[in-house]
């Protein structure tokens, strides 16, 4: 009688913990990871409800998996009160691991957190980060305030073999054509247009290694260009953003998908809403090279009070 009581008080608590558990456990990709880790089996509760400061992690770790969650989780030091010197030691962290990690996963989330930035910059680091997806020398980041730069702007513009596969290269520099599209600056729109702007040769297919490191992409190519494009419905009334997008709309024949998603964009950019082939677009899109005199880059957009608003 007493064994069997026993076994009944036993039963009633593992299915009291199940219970606990188990919605912590339901549908969370990371909750698996963190019970099936080390520490979880060392402190299984501190584990589950627990969350350690993603900066310790990333002073820490060198495990790509822990140090991936710890840049997602990652919070820009100087919007939670932190000092300048947490910036500058976030932003190194960042910066060095969107540029030269050898992990994809580390890179992408290092993109990500950098994207989160309100910091000016992150800007020219995500756009190094850009080019040095494909071992490209990269534009050399700004300085980061507070941070000892001995030996920094040699190795960045030393140019570097990648050892990613053409996909990952094209993730990565869609992520930080993402990430870019959120930071308004001069790096960003000028690294946009030189993307949208850039033909992919008919004449390449699939995209190998070597076609990746020399520019002339397939498939990929056209994705990267479609991501600038969409990027670029974020630099609404700006001149430039304008003219790239238009000469994209008139001159892209092959790609529909592209031609489409450059109207869209440009009707964001303008707050007009124009079929593509109407002639309202010329008198409110800066003139396009070769059509017309040249614009200045850096001049506002002038809408009109007349013709259709959105």
């Amino acid at each position: 009688m007493v064994r069997l009581f026993r076994r009944a008080v036993r039963g009633r608590l593992l299915v009291a913990a199940a219970c606990l558990v188990c919605p912590a456990l339901s549908g969370c990709v990371n909750t698996v990871d963190t019970v099936t880790g080390q520490k979880f089996r060392g402190s299984p509760f501190k584990s589950l409800w627990s969350s350690e400061d993603p900066m310790e992690v990333l002073r820490r770790e060198s495990n790509a998996d822990a140090r991936s969650k710890a840049m997602l989780k990652l919070e820009e030091p100087r919007k939670r009160g932190g000092s300048e010197q947490d910036q500058a030691e976030a932003l190194k962290i960042l910066s060095e691991t969107a540029t030269n990690d050898k992990q994809v996963i580390c890179r992408l989330s290092a993109i990500e957190a950098l994207g989160r930035f309100e910091d000016p910059q992150a800007a020219p680091i995500l756009v190094a980060a850009f080019r040095q997806a494909t071992g490209e020398a990269p534009v050399d980041p700004a300085p980061v305030a507070g941070v000892e730069q001995a030996g920094r702007r040699s190795r960045l513009h030393s140019r570097t073999v990648t050892n990613f596969t053409p996909d990952n290269i094209v993730r990565l520099q869609c992520s930080a054509v993402e990430s870019l599209a959120k930071k308004k600056t001069p790096e960003s729109l000028n690294l946009l247009c030189e993307i949208a702007n850039k033909p992919v040769p008919k004449e390449v297919r699939a995209a190998s290694l070597e076609t990746l490191l020399q520019g002339d992409t397939g498939q990929e190519g056209n994705d990267l260009r479609l991501s600038a494009v969409r990027s670029l419905a974020n630099f609404r009334g700006d001149a430039k953003a304008a003219q790239t997008l238009y000469r994209v709309m008139i001159t892209e024949k092959a790609e529909v998908a592209l031609k489409s998603r450059a109207h869209m964009s440009l009707m964001e950019v303008t707050g007009r809403d124009y079929p593509p082939d109407s002639a309202e677009w010329l008198k409110i899109v800066p003139p396009v090279a070769g059509m017309a005199a040249p614009i200045n880059p850096t001049a506002s957009l002038v809408i009109p009070a007349s013709g259709k608003s959105r």
